[in-house]
């Protein structure tokens, strides 16, 4: 079944407003505005880049997400007549857990740190139905949401990733520098551009795009647009991309470091 593009996009604030409207009303079902009120507040805490500083949607989009819910078995209508109220099930309980907790977050940091308040402060909240419901939830899935829900392991996955991305950039960084240095070197007086090019990609074949050899890349470009990538634009990268972003991954790391154990 093909997934609301929108409700897709937004998943965290979409996962964690059924998650928040189940545990608040569960004793008779939560309502479409509800959810829509839910995930309205989340996202305007948090997403700074949608207009007006939240994610605005239309009744037609809840029910319809509502009743794809249903269907798939994540959520069912608890009643007949007037405003339908809706419950999650055990499966959909687990499942909107997933999608919140098994995300990588790096590319917005603001959404991992939404995760560390919502998991901190609902979290206990869905642990507790889960008591409640008793032999609807037997030990292997209280453990799995018990897993789901432990936001230091959470932290410490994300941590782990923004480590890798860091080695990564670290490597960029080095390449760029090296690159240049080479350039400078091989590329002289009437030296063949082309021929120096094929000489630096086997040394760093990665420094200008991850997704096409670099005498395909700049394969276009004027020889004097090719020598200026590779003596300054190589060095330029590290220096105004690569470094200020290494800062910005520095200083998430440390944070997830704090949120630990908090």
């Amino acid at each position: 079944m093909r997934k609301d593009a929108l409700f897709q996009r937004h998943e965290l604030f979409v996962a964690s407003g059924i998650i928040a409207a189940h545990s608040t009303f569960e004793s008779d079902g939560f309502r479409q505005r509800d959810l829509r009120f839910f995930i309205e507040l989340f996202s305007n805490w948090v997403e700074i880049t949608l207009d007006g500083l939240t994610l605005e949607l239309n009744n037609t989009q809840v029910a319809r997400y509502l009743s794809n819910l249903c269907d798939e078995g994540y959520a069912r209508r608890v009643t007949r007549k007037g405003h339908p109220r809706y419950h999650l099930t055990r499966t959909g309980v687990l499942e909107m857990l997933r999608r919140i907790s098994e995300r990588q977050y790096l590319p917005s940091p603001e959404h991992m740190f939404f995760l560390n308040y919502f998991v901190r402060n609902y979290g206990p909240r869905i642990q507790a139905l889960v008591e409640k419901q008793g032999s609807k939830f037997p030990l292997e899935l209280r453990l799995e949401v018990e897993e789901l829900l432990n936001i230091d392991a959470i932290l410490a996955r994300e941590e782990d990733r923004a480590n890798r991305e860091l080695q990564k950039l670290d490597a960029r960084i080095r390449d760029g520098s090296k690159t240049s240095a080479m350039a400078k070197k091989l590329i002289t007086g009437d030296q063949d551009i082309d021929s120096a090019v094929v000489e630096i990609e086997k040394h760093f074949p990665y420094e200008l795009n991850s997704q096409k050899p670099l005498t395909e890349l700049i394969a276009a470009l004027p020889d004097w647009q090719k020598e200026w990538e590779l003596k300054s634009g190589a060095m330029l990268r590290a220096q105004q991309i690569w470094l200020p972003t290494r800062s910005m991954l520095l200083a998430y790391i440390q944070i997830l470091k704090r949120l630990q154990n908090a």
